[in-house]
């Protein structure tokens, strides 16, 4: 379990952006943080829709962290989609975020969370198969942004859900750095970010959370039991 006022403090940033990104590289704990998030910020009867776009859902990684009576709520309480396997391509993603966002289509009950692991990785197929075709990127960029990104925001706000976006990285040579796949789409939205580092040499990783002009870093380490956030320093 993550710390209470950790969780206090996501919530706080969750009343004023309903957009949270995770970003980091391989083994930096990105799915392990966005599974406490969704049993630790899930209320009461209150639900998560989580969209397996490239991963099964982490469902052993689960029952390492919570013991069975609290698992057993847990998992009550999280709807998969789709439900026995990953999305197997970008059209099919497509079709699944233009399912969930129709106004027809009936959430889950009291549904307060969408996570979504990850968002980035079958638009990064479908742009490496443009051959560097900068007309059909761009195309495509915005497509993404128009017909599945928009909308998702834009259901979540109307109904009041959290929507978390699992990201893969690519490197912005102005900064020097690694950020989350096709930063530039996100740039255009108001969210929270939160970029993990992995550390040389060290079992402990960074934590860095930012919205607007604000930034927050922590250092958490990761076992068996979960990810484990040092609230001290």
């Amino acid at each position: 379990m993550l710390e209470p006022v950790f969780i206090n403090g996501i919530n706080e940033l969750l009343s004023s952006s309903r957009i949270l990104n995770i970003t980091g590289k391989a083994g930096s704990g990105k799915t392990n943080l966005a599974l406490h998030l969704a049993a630790e910020l899930l209320c009461n009867d209150e639900s998560c829709i989580w969209v397996q776009a490239s991963e099964l859902f982490p469902y052993n990684r689960l029952k390492q962290i919570y013991e069975k009576e609290r698992l057993s709520k847990i998992l009550d309480h999280i709807f998969l989609i789709p439900k026995n396997r990953p999305i197997q391509s970008y059209g099919e993603q497509r079709k699944v975020i233009q399912n969930l966002t129709d106004s027809k289509t009936i959430l889950p009950p009291e549904t307060k969370i969408i996570v979504i692991d990850n968002i980035s990785h079958h638009l990064r197929f479908e742009v490496g198969s443009s051959h560097s075709e900068i007309a059909r990127i761009m195309n495509i960029q915005n497509q993404f942004y128009e017909e599945q990104l928009l909308p998702l925001i834009s259901l979540c706000n109307l109904n009041f859900i959290n929507l978390i976006l699992i990201h893969e990285i690519t490197y912005d040579p102005s900064i020097n750095d690694s950020r989350n796949f096709f930063y530039k789409l996100y740039d255009r939205i108001r969210s929270i970010t939160i970029v993990l580092r992995n550390q040389v040499n060290s079992q402990k990783k960074k934590m860095e959370i930012s919205y607007l002009n604000s930034q927050k870093e922590f250092f958490y380490t990761i076992d068996q039991k979960g990810l484990h956030i040092d609230i001290e320093h």
